[in-house]
């Protein structure tokens, strides 16, 4: 993969977004009803199986995925540990996660600035789009804030926004574009799932600019459901719908065999299992902070290795 696939201009999008007052994104901010790293509370998600394609097609996926920590080394060492993932510094404040197929996700370091400006540890990720002007307008549309972009850096187009509940979600066109990728493979991102009050709304938004549809609902918990949304027929994103919380996230799995002994990894390296593992099918999930404070899941489901 080209130095261009990947999406080294995070550092300034994340200080970006700390700028703007009252963005909900991850580190920028907290409520009695999220984490410290601005993912959903670990007691709003409670997903169903998810039947997974080989290889599912780029576009209108989410492809990519990166983690702000303070101290690079130590969150890079910890990741390695837990997801198996190998680890590369590709600068003074950014290591690169590889998994058996390639560059999966970053580590990016929080400078003094970005602290400054109110950027904790937090997961985020990214949707591969067709045109980013065209989805911004769209986004905006819909009442939703841009709080970057659209703007060209380093061979990517990207925009930010934030929706009326406070979770933010990044576009990106990469030129060339990020290849598929085989979520059944131990290492790859799995999943990933919104947490909103509104899932009428979600839904309308979602389908507007990504075309992404419900395919399938289920109630979770005392007063919400889970509702999984395709493209082309195959599964993309999870929502979950839960009337009671005070702002929306986004929360990011990462594909592992065994979630027993990765959860014992993640303890043992001062990692905190806040929710589960709890049953999804055939599946099993848990959600971990891991010691800075940045929140993401894990979901254990059969791999295939090539």
């Amino acid at each position: 993969m080209s130095s261009r696939a990947h999406p080294s201009w995070i550092p300034d999008l994340a200080l970006l977004l700390a700028a703007f007052g009252g963005v909900h994104c991850g580190g920028c901010s907290t409520s009695s009803s999220r984490s410290s790293s601005g993912a959903p509370s670990a007691h709003s998600t409670k997903a169903p199986p998810v039947a997974l394609s080989p290889v599912p097609p780029a576009p209108y996926r989410i492809m990519w995925h990166q983690v702000f920590e303070a101290d690079l080394d130590a969150a890079a060492a910890f990741y390695a540990d837990v997801t198996g993932w190998t680890t590369q510094r590709s600068g003074p404040d950014r290591v690169m996660c590889l998994g058996s197929a390639g560059p999966v996700a970053n580590v990016q370091r929080i400078t003094d600035e970005m602290k400054a400006a109110g950027v904790r540890p937090y997961w985020s990720a990214f949707v591969q789009v067709a045109d980013v002007d065209t989805t911004t307008e769209l986004a905006r549309s819909h009442g939703w804030r841009v709080v970057f972009g659209p703007a060209d850096v380093v061979g990517v187009r990207v925009a930010s926004f934030v929706d009326g509940e406070g979770a933010l979600l990044s576009v990106a066109h990469w030129t060339p574009p990020l290849p598929p990728r085989d979520r059944r493979m131990a290492g790859e991102f799995l999943w990933d799932e919104v947490v909103t009050r509104d899932a009428a709304g979600a839904a309308t938004i979602l389908g507007d600019l990504f075309a992404w549809k419900p395919v399938s609902e289920m109630p979770s918990g005392a007063a919400g459901k889970y509702v999984v949304f395709a493209r082309d027929g195959i599964p993309v994103a999870g929502l979950f719908a839960d009337p009671t919380i005070a702002t929306s996230g986004w929360m990011s799995y990462v594909h592992v065999t065994d979630l027993d002994a990765a959860l014992g990894r993640a303890e043992r390296a001062g990692g905190t299992v806040m929710l589960g593992p709890q049953v999804a099918g055939d599946e099993r999930l848990a959600q971990v902070r891991d010691p800075q404070g940045a929140i993401f899941g894990l979901r254990e489901g059969a791999a295939v290795t090539r």
